[in-house]
């Protein structure tokens, strides 16, 4: 998918993707010529589904206790990466579980006197073990982003200047 070219008033040129929303798999689009939403756009990386995975992780790491699936949606809506844009939470609990069958993750029901039983899910050695990998990951990303926008900011400064 691809960013909205916009003609001078701003509006999309013919026959191109503006994403419209976030939903099943991360995405929905559009072909519509409808005023661009870029901030929407894959281009704003807010399409990074994948890095649930390590913030779900890093989170249980951080709370021994566990956490049931609405304290984990708070939890993830505290970083950054979230704040703007929350991810699909009901793709967090597919992914909740979907980690609990690859053992990451163990979970228990708790009674609550307000309410159903929440499943309070936790980090097992399996899990830190796949965090450590994802740090590891993650370092690579960063230097090979930071490779990437070196070479785009480049890139953009050098077209701006003919």
């Amino acid at each position: 998918m691809q960013c909205a070219a916009k003609d001078q008033q701003g509006v999309p040129e013919k026959n191109q993707f503006v994403l419209d929303g976030v939903g099943k798999r991360g995405h929905y689009w559009s072909m519509s010529n409808s005023r661009p939403q870029l901030g929407k756009c894959i281009c704003s990386g807010k399409s990074l589904d994948r890095m649930l995975r390590p913030a779900v992780l890093t989170i249980l790491c951080d709370h021994a206790q566990g956490l049931h699936g609405y304290a984990v949606e708070q939890e993830l809506q505290k970083l950054r990466f979230f704040r703007d844009q929350p991810p699909d939470f009901t793709g967090l609990y597919r992914l909740l579980k979907r980690m609990e069958s690859e053992e990451l993750l163990s979970s228990t029901k708790s009674d609550s006197e307000a309410g159903p039983s929440k499943r309070v899910y936790r980090l097992t050695d399996r899990g830190r073990r796949c965090l450590a990998r994802w740090l590891d990951s993650l370092r690579k990303y960063q230097e090979m982003l930071e490779d990437l926008l070196t070479r785009a900011k480049e890139s953009i400064e050098v077209t701006e200047t003919l």
